[in-house]
């Protein structure tokens, strides 16, 4: 997890989205190029990859410091990121995740008072 302010964080999230595309894409030209067989055997393991990291699987990220929950998600969301981005905020909600975070905010006041 990295906490950053918005622009920082939008920087940083499409280079690393980028990076691992090109990265993904050169790794399969190369082992497809050396060994066409090897390349087809390697498919199931890199679409399970791909989907562990799937934007869409978790629908988007908490914004912190709103009194409330309110996911970013990408700008190419389709419906299902954004039903997954609900169901992560009533993740969010039922947790208690503001209230948690409140309180331990309150907690560092009182110590550094």
């Amino acid at each position: 997890m990295v906490i950053t302010d918005g622009v920082v964080g939008n920087v940083m999230i499409k280079l690393a989205e980028g990076l691992s595309a090109g990265i993904f894409k050169a790794i399969g030209r190369e082992v497809f190029r050396i060994d066409p067989q090897l390349a087809a055997r390697l498919d199931p393991v890199v679409k399970a990859i791909y989907a562990k990291h799937d934007y869409h699987e978790y629908g988007g990220a908490p914004l912190l410091g709103v009194n409330g929950v309110c996911m970013i998600c990408h700008g190419s969301s389709v419906a299902r990121t954004i039903t997954n981005a609900v169901l992560s905020s009533k993740k969010i909600v039922q947790s208690q995740v503001n209230e948690a975070i409140s309180q331990r905010l309150g907690a560092m006041e009182q110590v550094a008072a």
